[in-house]
């Protein structure tokens, strides 16, 4: 030891032993709080699927559905403490805005939570008023569905209300539609 003196040497034995608890301590909440950031700034989103249905342009109170599915992912594999709390998307149908067509979803509680390695399904859908109709109705007569979707979605890190963080991803695209 360093000292002939017991009470000097058990006071350097308790010091050292300290510090290596509480490094290891320090370690573990740095990878924990890396680990929240890793998670949400490695999401990554794509359309997995657009779907049209309750087309029928024959009876005028008729209103067809728009239904988009993303797949939110990410290949982080950190623990930490981030939720997803709301997504939404403003949607452009072959260059015309379907205003009032809201798409919208609020996550559930026990959903919320982002995990390593999260891999996740949502679908923002909504039937379409008089104004949006004609738009979709175009749409299904022409057979051409260029698609332009504004993606947004916030997230939450350390369960404090100060970090809410939004995120906005554009897609524009010709893509296939499911039309039911």
């Amino acid at each position: 030891m360093i000292s002939s003196d017991r009470t000097q040497n058990a006071i350097v034995a308790f010091t050292i032993i300290a510090a290596i608890v509480s490094s290891l301590f320090l370690a573990g909440n740095t990878q924990y709080y890396s680990g929240s950031y890793a998670l949400a700034g490695r999401m990554e989103v794509e359309i997995v699927k657009t779907t049209v249905s309750n087309i029928d342009p024959t009876n005028t109170s008729v209103f067809p559905h728009i239904a988009f599915t993303f797949n939110m992912h990410t290949d982080a594999e950190t623990e930490g403490n981030v939720r997803l709390g709301f997504l939404g998307a403003n949607v452009y149908l072959n260059g015309d805005q379907l205003s009032y067509t809201p798409l919208a979803y609020t996550v559930p509680w026990d959903r919320q939570p982002l995990y390593p390695n999260y891999d996740e399904n949502y679908t923002l859908g909504s039937t379409t008023i008089s104004l949006d109709r004609d738009t979709v109705l175009l749409a299904n007569s022409t057979g051409q569905w260029h698609w332009e979707v504004t993606f947004r979605y916030y997230f939450t890190t350390f369960e404090e209300a100060d970090s809410i963080t939004w995120r906005f991803i554009f897609f524009n695209w010709t893509g296939s539609t499911t039309i039911l």
